[in-house]
């Protein structure tokens, strides 16, 4: 998914392994924009770079041969044909850039991977499929319509390698995608509904694989929003909304762009507004204790402490040897950060 150089090209590889692929490096949007978001003039670096991205994104668009852009080397150049993506992933037409550098800056050829008239006729699809989405979807506020966006996506869209896996094309067309296409769904989705919503990179513990996810504004405020994270946790048969309008503290990744959107409000954290966030293995013993005697048989927690999936055990053993409850059960983590699970059976 991101770029390989070699000689004069750069080759923009869409399919194989897991997750988001990167390969030596990673995108920066940072000196793109301002501190309030807005796409900045210039800077030492990079002159003029917000016109090459408009440039950019007017060729590849238009389907045009080629273009000369203000870049003073092949990474800024780079730089700017991943914002031109990301920030419009219904650009979906190329797989990356071949280029010359002379003089007079640099001249880029995109390598388209369709013609236009199949891309405009898979681009009215995505579009027409997100609009019928996002007129089924609660329009009261914001918050309302991403949380119908989350229950749709759980319900419809299954995490899979196909075709377009990488692109909103997946999802919205095929049903299926990673984490890459399912974010660029979402983003299309609160584009419509005008929603301000960027697409997120972090590392994961695959050094040659990144995840991404999305960053919306609510009332103002910044969250993490993970689509894929709940998905991916739905062959549970249950729905977890774990990663879905997070604080970075919650959310527990680091993220590679758009480093200066701060997501420290945790009004909208799913554990703490439902109860059942706790500081120590004590607590959540007391927790599930009240949760055994209620006759549940699925409880949900965070620990926001050190402990091992082991310990959580043996502090469930305990509980239900004082509670008397008999039968098998079952403890794993959950879909965010230190969440954890209990099945009894």
């Amino acid at each position: 998914m991101h770029a390989l150089l070699s000689g004069l090209k750069v080759i923009w590889p869409s399919d194989g392994g897991c997750g988001f692929w990167v390969e030596k490096r990673r995108p920066d949007y940072n000196h793109i924009l301002s501190a309030d978001g807005e796409p900045m003039k210039g800077n030492a670096d990079m002159p003029d770079v917000s016109e090459d991205v408009i440039r950019l994104k007017r060729c590849i668009s238009s389907f045009e041969k080629g273009c000369w852009i203000g870049a003073r080397d092949a990474e800024g150049m780079m730089r700017s044909y991943d914002y031109a993506r990301f920030e419009n992933p219904l650009m979906f037409q190329t797989e990356g850039l071949s280029y010359r550098i002379s003089s007079e800056g640099i001249h880029v050829e995109p390598i388209y991977t369709m013609g236009r008239a199949k891309y405009e006729a898979l681009r009215r699809g995505c579009v027409k499929n997100a609009r019928a989405i996002l007129s089924e979807l609660p329009g009261t506020s914001d918050r309302r319509m991403l949380v119908g966006l989350h229950r749709y996506i759980c319900d419809n869209i299954r995490y899979r390698y196909i075709q377009d896996a990488h692109e909103a094309i997946g999802p919205l067309i095929r049903g299926a995608g990673v984490c890459e296409g399912i974010s660029k769904m979402v983003k299309v989705v609160c584009d419509m509904a005008g929603v301000p919503c960027h697409l997120a990179i972090g590392p994961t513990d695959d050094p040659d694989s990144d995840h991404m996810w999305n960053l919306v504004m609510v009332d103002g405020r910044w969250y993490n929003a993970d689509f894929t994270a709940d998905l991916c946790c739905e062959d549970t048969g249950r729905s977890w909304m774990d990663c879905f309008l997070v604080s970075d503290r919650t959310f527990g990744m680091v993220r590679d762009n758009w480093e200066w959107i701060v997501c420290d409000s945790e009004d909208q954290d799913p554990f703490l507004t439902r109860g059942l966030s706790f500081g120590s293995i004590d607590d959540v013993c007391g927790f599930m204790t009240a949760k055994v005697r209620a006759g549940c048989d699925r409880i949900d927690f965070r620990l926001d402490c050190a402990a091992t999936l082991d310990q959580i055990r043996d502090a469930l053993v305990s509980v239900l040897m004082e509670t008397g409850w008999r039968g098998s059960f079952t403890v794993g983590t959950g879909g965010g950060r230190n969440t954890y699970f209990v099945q009894l059976n």
